[in-house]
């Protein structure tokens, strides 16, 4: 089947809208393997087109996590990409979250692609 007719034909030639919520592990996988997915995912979340979600927690998460000294991670490329995410990504509040989640006991990530309807 021709890629247009999957996509449909108003959406042939561009990219769809996705929403993203990137796990932890990405994160660091991405910062300990420049040439993996994992970096291409990191890249691909925090582009112009694309909306990344990030939570308070889930940052705070990531922070702790690239500057814990048994990684090794450059302290300096773990700060420039904590603020790129918090430059480019769309915060979801607790309250939404929250909101959004009750009674759920999914993962955070997966929560936080609950409230990603902005």
């Amino acid at each position: 089947m021709p890629r247009s007719r999957l996509l449909g034909e108003s959406n042939a030639g561009r990219m769809l809208p996705l929403k993203l919520v990137l796990d932890t592990n990405v994160i660091v996988s991405a910062h300990l393997n420049p040439d993996g997915l994992e970096r291409s995912a990191l890249v691909l979340a925090l582009t112009p087109s694309r909306e990344a979600i990030r939570i308070v927690e889930i940052l705070a998460e990531y922070d702790s996590v690239l500057h814990r000294k048994k990684l090794q991670i450059d302290a300096k490329h773990a700060d420039a990409s904590l603020k790129l995410i918090e430059a480019r990504a769309t915060l979801v509040t607790h309250e939404r979250l929250n909101a959004k989640a009750q009674g759920r006991k999914d993962a955070k990530s997966v929560r936080a692609s609950i409230c990603a309807d902005l």
